[in-house]
Formats: C-alpha cells, sequence, structure tokens
C-alpha cells in the first residue's frame, strides 16, 4: 500500500532511529516537493521506498488554510489527486 506523508512523522521517525520501520508498514510513501525540502535536515539522502511527487494542479483553495504549513498543504493536496 502507498501513502502520502507529511514530514512530522517521517522527522520523528528519523529522530528516533526507526525510519527503516516505514517500509515494513508500506510499499512505498510519497510526498510532495515541499515535504521533501522541509525533512532534507532530518534525512538528506532520501530512502528509495519515499518518493517526491510533484503535484498535478494547484493546491486547493479548501486545503489552504493559515495553520497549515507548506508541506501539510501539499501532502493534503496530494492525497486528495
Amino acid at each position: 500500500m502507498a501513502v502520502v506523508s507529511n514530514s512530522s512523522p517521517l522527522i520523528a521517525f528519523a529522530d528516533i532511529g526507526q525510519l527503516d520501520v516505514l517500509p515494513e508498514i508500506f510499499d512505498s510513501i510519497l510526498i510532495p516537493p515541499a515535504v521533501a525540502l522541509e525533512i532534507a535536515p532530518s534525512i538528506p539522502d532520501l530512502p528509495r521506498w519515499l518518493h517526491v511527487q510533484g503535484l498535478k494542479l494547484a493546491v486547493p483553495r479548501r486545503v489552504v488554510q493559515r495553520s497549515l504549513g507548506p508541506g501539510e498543504r501539499e501532502a493534503l493536496a496530494l492525497a486528495v489527486e
């Protein structure tokens, strides 16, 4: 199963040294470009099961909220696509 993620869970798993648990649960994890930028300091070399996927369309207005960061907005939009 493939899933879409924002940066928080990926950074948290990397911080506790358990990033390798994720491919045991998911076949692949899709992240939008904004998430790739956010996780770069914690995960500089992306694992092969972590795929950056650009958005086909602009982030829908219903997803744009001031309380969400760019990675969260793009992750939600990618999941909707």
